[in-house]
């Protein structure tokens, strides 16, 4: 099923990882969504993008070959299509490019007795379980952290894993989200993605079926001292 965002824009801005303000013009369709970038050569286009929702978008303006994306970058796109295109019945949606967020593929880090935890744990939010997804080994996670008026401070968040606690794959895997606000502050509540590769977790490089797994957060300030979310990761 292919799935798309359509914005109507009423003077606001919009977060969850929103670059800017996107309105409508008379003849034109503003779009967002997510997926993979792949490298093209011989074409009047540098990359295409496999979209999350199983269609390929392909960037008409020559302006697109200013970005630079690499095969396996994942990518948040913003685009334009022509009014009264159904895009959402398409497998090769062509469009526009206007602008891209391009997110790390972060490993899932290791915690054991040769690996020690020097990782934060400060608070951060989560939306429901079906609000994460997996793409081939990618899972995407919406979050929602507190950080200081005016603040330049990165924030680092990991996912992480605890080998010991893995007996067999059957019985699953349990993760933790971990965030380090670098000593910010709590002025205001911004959200965004993270993007992590399951398949930096070396007994998930030959899963050929489904494992379960649970992710426990710390969202100490923003709900109970501590949530858990279940899902089931397939394998690509």
């Amino acid at each position: 099923m292919k799935s798309f965002i359509k914005f109507f824009v009423l003077g606001a801005c919009i977060l969850l990882g929103f670059v800017s303000c996107l309105g409508d013009e008379d003849n034109v369709q503003k779009y967002s969504a997510w997926g993979i970038g792949q490298e093209v050569t011989g074409m009047s286009y540098d990359f295409k993008v496999l979209l999350d929702g199983g269609a390929t978008f392909i960037p008409t303006n020559t302006a697109s070959n200013d970005f630079d994306i690499s095969t396996g970058d994942r990518l948040r796109i913003f685009f334009d299509v022509d009014a009264g295109i159904d895009i959402d019945a398409l497998d090769v949606v062509s469009g526009s490019l206007q602008y891209i967020v391009k997110y790390t593929r972060k490993e899932v880090l290791e915690i054991s007795d040769t690996v020690p935890d020097s990782l934060g744990n400060d608070p951060l939010g989560i939306y429901a379980s079906n609000s994460i997804w997996q793409t081939e080994s990618l899972l995407t996670i919406p979050f929602t952290i507190d950080v200081g008026n005016y603040s330049t401070t990165l924030h680092s968040i990991d996912l992480v894993y605890f080998p010991d606690s893995m007996a067999t794959l059957s019985n699953g895997i349990y993760l933790e989200l971990r965030h380090n606000a670098e000593g910010d502050g709590d002025d205001q509540v911004v959200s965004q993605y993270a993007c992590f590769d399951m398949e930096t977790i070396e007994p998930f490089q030959n899963v050929t079926d489904s494992v379960p797994y649970t992710i426990v957060i710390n969202n100490n300030g923003f709900a109970s001292s501590e949530s858990r979310i279940e899902g089931w990761y397939k394998a690509p």
